[in-house]
Parts: C-alpha cells; sequence; structure tokens
C-alpha cells in the first residue's frame, strides 16, 4: 500500500501543516516535495539555528501514520546531534516507535528536530545536553 494515495487525506493534511508552518517560522525553508527511489513521500527543507544551515529530508515510512516518519541529514552524512543514529542517521526526537501515535503530523516531527537542534547548538550560550524521550 501506498500511503499517500491510499489516504489522500492524510497527505493533504501534512502537506498543509508543513506548509503553515514554513509559513510562520522563520528558521524553516522549505524545498520541495518528492517521491524516493523506493516509492516513499520525501519532504526537503533547511532548518536555520543561528548561522547554520541543516538541510533535512522528512521521509515519510511506506506504513505512515501507523508508524513515525524520519528525519534525516540531506546530502553528505554528518554528525549534528548527540540524539543521532550515527553519522548520517535520523535524529531521535520526541517521538519514536516506542511512544507514536497516528495522530502526530510530520509537522510536529520538523519542530521537534529544530528544538532538538536549537538546545544543542544554541546562538547565545553554551551546548546543552538534551534529556531522551
Amino acid at each position: 500500500m501506498i500511503w499517500y494515495i491510499e489516504n489522500s487525506t492524510r497527505y493533504v493534511r501534512e502537506e498543509k501543516a508543513l506548509a503553515a508552518l514554513a509559513a510562520r517560522a522563520a528558521w524553516l525553508g522549505p524545498l520541495k516535495w518528492r517521491i524516493d527511489d523506493v516509492l516513499r513521500l520525501v519532504w526537503e527543507a533547511d532548518i536555520l539555528v543561528g548561522a547554520r544551515t541543516y538541510p533535512i529530508t522528512l521521509q515519510y515510512p511506506h506504513h505512515f501514520p501507523n508508524v513515525p516518519p524520519s528525519i534525516l541529514p540531506r546530502g553528505a552524512p554528518e554528525r549534528w546531534s548527540g540524539h543521532q543514529y550515527g553519522m548520517g542517521g535520523e535524529l531521535c526526537l520526541e517521538w519514536g516507535p516506542d511512544n507514536w501515535h497516528p495522530e502526530i503530523l510530520g509537522a510536529d516531527m520538523v519542530q521537534s528536530a529544530y528544538r532538538l537542534l536549537s538546545a544543542e547548538h544554541p546562538t547565545d550560550a553554551a551546548s546543552a545536553v538534551v534529556p531522551t524521550r
């Protein structure tokens, strides 16, 4: 099943929530939607924290919304956070497989990524330790 075709209502909800977030969040630069080589829906954007840009990929899995989407570095594999699964791996955010519920939107995950990155890389102070979920 391709969730974004079978559940077009949810796809529209995801698209609208991300567009609304991008319209109100100065720290978010949306780029584009695309389908990857294994038919996953992907949204690419940039998160700005201070002077640093974090190019992200929000990747929706095939079984979304029953499982969470992932946020990963886009482009060259990088290590951005202590809450990341290896170099270039997905960020461990406020919601994951252990506490996921289908009402959470991709926009919520993007906001969580921003909170994590801005807490670990603040512009006005030393880096903070962010607790695990």
